[in-house]
């Protein structure tokens, strides 16, 4: 009976431990799961913060706009309309990088004079003859007729291609869709993208306020300075044009409307939120802007702010 008893007891004590351990166990996982969702948590915090901050940055740009239409000096006299962008700080809790840009400094893919077009294909690097061939191939797909242009492609031409879909015939509503014209190389797309628009429906660009890249690479040159409009995002536009007749010719003056803003909010907590948007000033009392696009942005790499530091308060 003592053995009995001796091994109830051992039995039992195997049980306990196991039962600890199992209790350990629970308890670890549990402990480890906590951290995992505390984390996220503050992850999701942390970037809905930026997000609110981005978006008071695009706030910022537009009563900027506004004030500037008013009394030609918006942002305490520092807007620019280029493109540049310009940073403030919001105590110790965050930053924005801020850069309004006129679309009418950017080609309109819809409306620009086909010599522009040519011009900005070949200063990302495409011959005379390949820029000559996108350009014909983007008026096709926008046109709204069925006539191919000499080096163009309308709908037979996309299906020789086994592609699903043929020319839009209409204009672009957006600037990525130029990716889906037939044979527009995707890296040449990438390259001009940051001077491209379909808003300011201008036959040229208002030389003003246009990037200071796109000025070099139409003009030959001929400014000092490696701003670029995206920070980085894109390349820049790299072979240079010397053609500086282009420019006058086609040069044309803004009417101060329609800007694209690009806000970069990057918080103390290491979160980063780009919010992208294009804005209308319009003359109505009630209403006198309008958002005609409105989305989230890619965040681009850090880079240093041009300007003073620390940075102004905004």
């Amino acid at each position: 009976m003592r053995l009995r008893r001796d091994s109830e007891s051992g039995f039992a004590l195997v049980i306990v431990i196991w039962g600890l351990l199992l209790v350990a166990v629970l308890a670890t996982a549990f402990s480890v799961a906590m951290r995992t969702y505390t984390q996220a948590t503050a992850n999701l915090v942390e970037n809905a913060r930026a997000a609110a901050y981005a978006d008071a940055g695009v706030a910022i740009a537009v009563a900027a706009l506004l004030d500037r239409r008013k009394t030609n000096s918006g942002w305490r006299g520092r807007l620019r309309l280029d493109g540049m962008p310009l940073g403030c700080s919001i105590g110790s809790e965050a930053r924005l990088e801020i850069a309004v840009q006129d679309e009418a400094g950017r080609i309109d893919i819809n409306f620009a004079d086909e010599r522009l077009l040519v011009a900005l294909f070949q200063s990302a690097g495409a011959s005379q003859g390949e820029s000559q061939a996108y350009v014909d191939r983007l008026v096709d797909f926008r046109d709204g007729d069925n006539l191919r242009r000499a080096a163009g492609a309308e709908l037979a031409e996309y299906r020789s291609a086994g592609l699903t879909y043929g020319p839009k015939n209409s204009e672009f509503s957006s600037i990525d869709e130029l990716e889906q014209v037939l044979g527009v190389p995707t890296d040449l797309f990438r390259s001009v993208r940051p001077y491209i628009t379909v808003h300011s429906r201008l036959p040229g660009i208002d030389v003003s306020v246009a990037p200071r890249p796109l000025l070099r690479a139409l003009a030959g040159d001929g400014l000092d300075g490696s701003d670029s409009v995206d920070r980085g995002q894109a390349p820049p536009v790299s072979q240079l044009r010397p053609d500086l007749s282009l420019l006058t010719t086609l040069g044309v003056r803004s009417s101060g409307r329609i800007f694209s803003i690009v806000a970069i909010a990057s918080t103390a907590g290491g979160a980063r939120f780009v919010r992208e948007a294009v804005v209308e000033l319009t003359d109505q009392q009630q209403a006198p802007f309008q958002f005609k696009t409105w989305q989230r942005g890619d965040a681009p790499r850090e880079q240093p702010l041009a300007g003073a530091d620390p940075l102004p308060r905004c």
